[in-house]
């Protein structure tokens, strides 16, 4: 199961990288990049889910924690945006600024959470360093 979300987690990376580099050079954002980071949402999420309920991991208790500390933050910021930008319909600076502040925290945040499980999976599954005892550690059997 690690190395099968290590390898959905790659393959949604890349198509978001492809995504978002095409999103650049159109100047435009489109739907491929927003769904792609739904799709690594809702998979990193039932995979951490899954994942607590079987083994009990702190990390991925962790990363379930940040992602409802997120998504909580989200609905917040949502609300004082739409309560600011009521306030202030007529000012043109102030609506750009904060549309420029709520893209910023609705992409840069999950991105960072997505990179944060990405590793801690790769991590996990590609344990390089497995000590299994202390008997004659010089010496590779």
């Amino acid at each position: 199961m690690k190395y099968v979300d290590v390898t959905v987690q790659t393959i949604l990376f890349v198509i978001a990288f492809i995504c978002g580099i095409d999103s650049i050079l159109e100047r435009n954002m489109n739907a491929g990049f927003f769904w792609t980071q739904f799709g690594v949402a809702i998979w990193q999420m039932s995979v951490s889910t899954w994942s607590m309920i079987a083994t009990g991991s702190d990390i991925r208790r962790r990363h379930l924690e940040l992602a409802g500390l997120y998504f909580l933050t989200l609905f917040v910021g949502f609300m004082a945006c739409i309560g600011i930008s009521s306030a202030t319909k007529f000012n043109p600076v102030v609506t750009t600024t904060i549309t420029w502040i709520s893209m910023t925290y609705i992409f840069v945040v999950p991105w960072i959470i997505a990179i944060y499980h990405y590793v801690v999976s790769f991590k996990l599954t590609f344990n390089r360093y497995k000590k299994t005892s202390n008997f004659l550690p010089h010496i590779n059997f």
